[in-house]
């Protein structure tokens, strides 16, 4: 079962996140991708030929100065933030979940296993982050 506050905190408009891949050689940027019809299937861009990067920052990888800007002051102004399927032991981005709950922010942990920062939570969901979010989302009636 989900929090009221949870609940409630679903159920407020909030702004569409950006996720998308970008071209390495080009470095055109590609917000959305459809799913792959084959296992082997690669995306390319359509300007440069060039193979599509996930907009994500890989294990030993510097998170870009931007980046991690905008995600600090996005932690500090929002109401409601999940942290999902992480170690919360790799910094900097370990520590914006509690940048947010430090700002007032809700806090939701979602992972099979607790992490240094679990304690810190207002709601936890111990399971996989591919499983819990839907769920939650059912729980909540949206």
């Amino acid at each position: 079962m989900i929090s009221p506050r949870l609940n409630q905190l679903l159920k407020t408009p909030h702004p569409p996140a950006s996720a998308g891949s970008w071209a390495p050689t080009c470095r055109k940027r590609v917000e959305r991708l459809g799913v792959a019809k084959t296992p082997d299937a690669r995306a390319t861009c359509e300007d440069c030929g060039g193979l599509l990067r996930p907009d994500v920052v890989w294990f030993g990888e510097m998170l870009p100065g931007q980046i991690l800007l905008t995600s600090q002051h996005a932690a500090e102004t929002c109401d409601l933030f999940f942290t999902m399927g992480t170690s919360a032991a790799v910094h900097p981005a370990a520590g914006l979940p509690l940048i947010a709950k430090d700002a007032g922010a809700y806090v939701v942990e979602i992972n099979p296993q607790a992490t240094e920062i679990s304690g810190n939570m207002d709601e936890i969901f111990r399971g996989p982050s591919a499983e819990i979010p839907p769920w939650i989302l059912t729980a909540s009636g949206l």
